[in-house]
């Protein structure tokens, strides 16, 4: 059942243009588009001092070289665009559309690579000596690349926290003047609520439930109130995080308490998250 689902949905998928991506013709381009930026990713490799990386002017070179060969017509801007998306769907490479974080000038010829540089900050032996409950300062991320210099470039960090902020994995923000980083995946685990005082039995209590919580929601959420707090009342409250929840305490004003939880169906068993 699920199995024909799914091959449905693919079945009656379409391209941004209006084609089906089932039996869909490849334009000779984007193959000849795709030998080319395999070689170039080859060469790369063979130079230890090189990065899978290429700017936008050495994509265009690249293309511009396919002109003439195996009826391969020239690339405007346009149809670079959709081949270049159509590279990245294809997983040849990885290119992300986003001037506002300055990352559409950069292609990677190697997504393995980049997956495995992306994972560094939290699979990284030495990161647990540069966190404090999932926050670390943004100036020691370029200390976890000190032995990789020769994958690495240091000049991308700032670029790289960026594409690490894009998939959640990272959230930035100031503290006292200096920025941090925020590691939803290396919060405590364990809910974390120091006792308020001077409140009495006084409180406002909302459940919200929801068939599910979206991929990485919890961790936005918590990123936006840990930020935000500071402005939503007089006074810069005290702030506790964990994995699935945020503790707010503005002395002798008020606190406020927001986790996901789970809820029974009446017979104690959990099914559904609550916000």
């Amino acid at each position: 059942m699920l199995r024909s689902k799914i091959f449905s949905a693919i079945e009656n998928a379409k391209t941004p243009s209006g084609q089906p991506f089932l039996g869909g013709k490849v334009p000779a381009v984007y193959l000849a588009l795709e030998e080319r930026i395999v070689q170039e990713a080859n060469r790369l490799k063979q130079e230890n001092s090189a990065y899978p990386i290429i700017h936008e002017r050495r994509m265009k070179q690249l293309a511009h070289d396919l002109t003439g060969k195996v009826g391969a017509e020239k690339l405007t801007k346009e149809k670079m665009a959709q081949a270049v998306c159509f590279l990245h769907e294809a997983g040849v490479l990885l290119h992300y559309d986003d001037a506002q974080s300055n990352l559409s000038d950069l292609y990677f010829l190697d997504p393995e690579w980049l997956c495995s540089m992306m994972a560094k900050i939290v699979a990284h032996r030495e990161i647990n000596g540069f966190l404090h409950d999932g926050v670390m300062e943004t100036s020691q991320v370029e200390h976890l690349f000190a032995s990789e210099r020769n994958r690495f470039p240091p000049k991308f960090i700032k670029r790289y926290l960026r594409l690490l902020e894009r998939f959640g994995i990272v959230l930035s923000h100031e503290k006292d003047g200096k920025p941090y980083l925020l590691i939803p995946s290396m919060l405590p685990t364990k809910r974390q609520i120091p006792h308020c005082h001077g409140f009495g039995t006084r409180r406002i209590v909302r459940h919200y439930q929801m068939p599910y919580i979206p991929l990485g929601f919890m961790a936005r959420l918590i990123a936006r109130l840990y930020l935000f707090a500071d402005s939503m009342l007089e006074g810069k409250p005290e702030k506790t995080i964990w994995r699935s929840g945020v503790h707010m305490h503005w002395p002798l004003v008020a606190y406020c308490i927001i986790e996901v939880s789970e809820v029974g169906n009446g017979g104690g068993q959990k099914d559904k998250p609550v916000a």
